[in-house]
């Protein structure tokens, strides 16, 4: 028999008062109202933004507000609407003054700096050093902010594009709820003549042919009984799936009966997506040995499947022979319609070129025209590095957190990944913090080496010495490239570098001087006093001239522009990192007592002003 009513999901539905019937799409977003009463998410949890007991999330991050258009560089003048780029970027390379030179760079870490490299952190086999590479990823991003450029998903990505996966029953944020329950649910009469909820899934095997994989479809009893959590055991006549307990029970579900020459096909994205969800706790279907046989294996229900070299049981929903998700019971996690990608500004993904392309490469047209060197250790420091200690285990980011990332609705709150009007809340960067990066264990307990990794970061108030060269810069384009150090310049002003971000390491000083490269360079370069093939240079001139060049640009988006110039300093300043309550105010959440409320409701992150503010 195919699926029937599933006691868990009717229990939990009834718990938290969410009767499906009484809910009616009001939108292609999946925004979702109870029929005849508008829906209003803080009626759930009172005021999104805040609750009840007035605490706020704490993450050590934030985001720059994105722009709303692409600022274009002077070369695009050439390129747009140019079918030959290479030839369009000599043509602006012979026209009007272009500048070369370098930047004196020098760096200090304000707080402890680590960078982890091949040959231990700073050091190139010999000396100590910040690499280049570091140096460019570093201002690239905030180069990025200040020139208003593009954000696109693709080839060269800026924001790397996947499709995220959900599983609720019972979130504190309703409209989450809602959508699970739409896309995984439907009404059905029991046995019994009772209106039940069931999943939608139905069961099959997952298997592969010819490195593609396919889903066949198959029968289902649901079955009450013992058995192990998160296994797959196989019978000669059937496979069996232990999720774990319903209602206190332990049920099971048996798979049988298959249609091996019936098969729906699964796309390279849905198997990538999959594979790419790395907070699945279950059973994974895909390259699991452990519980996936061949169809050549001497059991009775694999007769017919010899042709597949994969075969594991599992739950899916398919639709016109496409397999759309699957997973390894009948309410596993799907995947939002909506990519990441797909919340970000049409406008601000166009190929058109922008300042970073102009100035750091294109690799289908041009190289960089600015160099990073390494930056070295001054010759009167020794390279003081603090005593080997474990660090806190570093988060990978985690954009199911929609609350952290989708800008909130007009009412503050917050919007899930399927809300297609969601919009990307900016550029991610961290905050200035007192360094607290050594992991602490309980009294007792151990640290794992998996998650705990050993350094030695070098001791606060070192100073590196370095270059930033160019080459053929046109006026603009080194204004662009020089802002980077007028913000360096500012009172409290510091990037980040490196490893520990978000526990206060790689808060640093960066300044710079200025040389560009003499008209009589190749005829005059030795002088009465020396070398004279470069000249220290005021960098105002240049600065003042793209602060110009953007204002004639950005028009009406002039009061945006200097908002999230504003953002940017805020989240760039020291100013705070003394004040009491500031490493609070930016650590990660725990998971217990209010902060978990925050989470399970949703709350939505404040912004940049107001975590300062608040």
């Amino acid at each position: 028999m195919r699926l029937g009513d599933n006691g868990k999901f009717d229990a939990l539905m009834k718990k938290f008062n969410l009767e499906k019937e009484n809910y009616k799409d009001d939108t292609k977003q999946n925004n979702y109202r109870p029929a005849g009463n508008k829906f209003n998410a803080s009626a759930n949890n009172r005021n999104n933004n805040q609750s009840n007991s007035g605490a706020k999330p704490t993450v050590p991050y934030n985001f720059v507000s994105l722009n709303d258009k692409v600022v274009q560089p002077p070369l695009a003048e050439y390129t747009n609407g140019c079918k030959d780029l290479k030839q369009a970027y000599k043509d602006f390379m012979a026209q009007g003054e272009k500048y070369s030179g370098y930047f004196d760079v020098e760096l200090k870490n304000v707080t402890p700096l680590y960078i982890a490299g091949a040959n231990g952190a700073f050091n190139d086999g010999k000396n100590y050093c910040i690499p280049g590479s570091s140096l460019r990823g570093c201002l690239k991003n905030v180069f990025k902010i200040i020139t208003c450029g593009s954000m696109r998903v693709g080839t060269n990505p800026d924001v790397t594009d996947k499709t995220l996966y959900f599983r609720t029953f019972a979130s504190a944020f309703k409209p989450l709820r809602v959508l699970y329950s739409d896309r995984m649910t439907k009404l059905i009469t029991n046995n019994k003549g009772q209106k039940v909820n069931a999943s939608v899934a139905q069961p099959g095997f997952l298997v592969r042919m010819d490195k593609k994989y396919y889903v066949c479809p198959a029968n289902l009893q649901r079955q009450r009984g013992s058995g192990i959590d998160g296994k797959i055991v196989w019978e000669n006549d059937c496979a069996e799936i232990y999720t774990g307990k319903i209602d206190g029970k332990k049920h099971f579900y048996r798979i049988n009966a298959p249609h091996w020459n019936e098969r729906y096909t699964i796309t390279d994205d849905l198997l990538n997506s999959y594979r790419d969800d790395k907070n699945r706790k279950g059973i994974s279907l895909l390259d699991n040995k452990a519980y996936s046989k061949r169809g050549t294996d001497n059991l009775a229900i694999l007769k017919g499947a010899e042709k597949y070299d994969y075969v594991i049981p599992c739950f899916y929903v398919a639709d016109n022979g496409v397999v759309e998700h699957f997973g390894a019971g009948p309410y596993y996690r799907i995947p939002y319609r909506t990519s990441i990608g797909n919340h970000i500004p049409k406008n601000l993904k166009l190929d058109s070129v922008d300042f970073t392309d102009a100035v750091f490469g294109s690799k289908e047209a041009w190289g960089s025209r600015v160099f990073f060197e390494d930056l070295y250790l001054s010759d009167n420091e020794k390279g003081t590095a603090l005593p080997e200690a474990y660090m806190k285990p570093l988060m990978t980011p985690n954009p199911t957190s929609f609350q952290n990332y989708l800008e909130a609705d007009a009412n503050g709150n917050a919007q899930h990944w399927d809300i297609e009007d969601a919009k990307l809340r900016g550029y991610k960067m961290y905050w200035h913090k007192q360094p607290q990066w050594q992991a602490e264990p309980a009294k007792g307990d151990k640290i794992n080496d998996k998650f705990n990794k050993k350094i030695t970061p070098l001791k606060a108030g070192q100073h590196f010495y370095g270059r930033i060269r160019f080459e053929n810069l046109d006026k603009t384009e080194l204004g662009a490239l020089a802002k980077l150090f007028e913000f360096g310049a500012e009172k409290d002003c510091c990037y980040k570098l490196g490893m520990g971000k978000p526990f206060g390491l790689g808060s640093v000083e960066l300044k710079a001087k200025l040389y560009l490269k003499n008209a009589d360079y190749y005829t005059g370069l030795f002088g009465e006093d020396g070398f004279k093939g470069y000249t220290e240079t005021d960098m105002q001139p240049f600065t003042g001239n793209f602060d110009t060049y953007m204002d004639s640009k950005l028009g009406s988006s002039v009061k945006l522009y200097d908002e999230r110039m504003k953002e940017l300093k805020i989240i760039m300043s020291m100013a705070n990192i003394n004040k009491q309550g500031w490493n609070n105010k930016t650590a990660y959440m725990g998971l217990a007592g209010s902060a978990k409320k925050l989470v399970n409701n949703r709350t939505v992150l404040p912004s940049i002003e107001e975590v300062v503010k608040g």
